[in-house]
């Protein structure tokens, strides 16, 4: 995976050691690390896949689906394991035809619906169909029960905090290196309304924003903690950072 680190983080620590993580609560010994990326070696247990097929269907029910596969188009967004054992994503990943182009000769005669969705965490090679079809798929945050514990949530508005976003040169990328990420620390955090917070889109090229997630960090006694404070949405041709409430 590539990274670009857009603001650099400065956190003096020993050297000689090998960094440390853990799933169950995320949480890390500065004393321990020797990487310069903390934040993502921290949170990485937390990062999942999740990808949304779908199918169209004529007026007369006839099926369609396209280059011989079992789905006409799908679309893939990130998704976070929360400590109450559920993954939460962006419920737009419920709408893959919305923004494929393929779809739009069929948009007046056809209708689209939803078939398997999968998920992996980023660092498998094989996902894993997810059979749960209880989503309210009008919200902009959804959950899925996943049986994990992962990272605490905090419905607190927090006025600093780690920005990570996620992107790609594919559509939809199905291996760890085809995934590129930012981090960005953001300061003087305004939230609009108690829930959201207007955020300019960074600069990646031709390459799609996947996602992404806003991390509460708390540093105490050598020991840094983190919370997952929001998940980055997207809204028409903007994106913003929809707050956990």
């Amino acid at each position: 995976m590539k990274f670009i680190y857009n603001i650099l983080i400065s956190i003096i620590v020993s050297t000689g050691f090998s960094s440390t993580y853990c799933q169950e609560s995320p949480t890390l010994d500065l004393s321990l690390i020797k990487r310069e990326n903390i934040e993502f070696e921290a949170l990485k247990p937390f990062f999942y896949l999740i990808r949304q097929d779908y199918i169209i269907v004529s007026e007369t029910d006839e099926i369609i689906k396209l280059g011989g596969n079992d789905f006409f188009g799908r679309d893939l967004g990130m998704g976070f394991l929360t400590e109450d054992r559920n993954i939460i994503f962006p419920g737009y990943i419920r709408h893959p035809w919305e923004k494929d182009k393929n779809f739009n000769e069929y948009r007046s005669t056809h209708r689209p619906e939803c078939t398997y969705m999968k998920t992996k965490h980023i660092l498998d090679s094989t996902y894993s169909i997810f059979d749960y079809h209880e989503f309210d798929d009008n919200q902009q945050l959804l959950k899925m029960p996943y049986g994990r514990v992962g990272i605490p949530c905090t419905k607190e508005l927090i006025e600093s905090g780690t920005l990570i976003i996620f992107y790609s040169d594919h559509p939809v990328p199905e291996d760890f290196d085809e995934i590129t990420y930012s981090i960005i620390y953001l300061n003087e955090i305004t939230w609009k309304g108690g829930e959201v917070v207007d955020i300019r889109i960074p600069y990646v090229g031709k390459q799609l924003i996947l996602g992404g997630a806003l991390f509460q960090r708390l540093i105490t006694k050598g020991m840094v903690k983190w919370n997952l404070s929001g998940i980055y949405v997207p809204v028409k041709e903007d994106w913003i950072i929809k707050s956990i409430n």
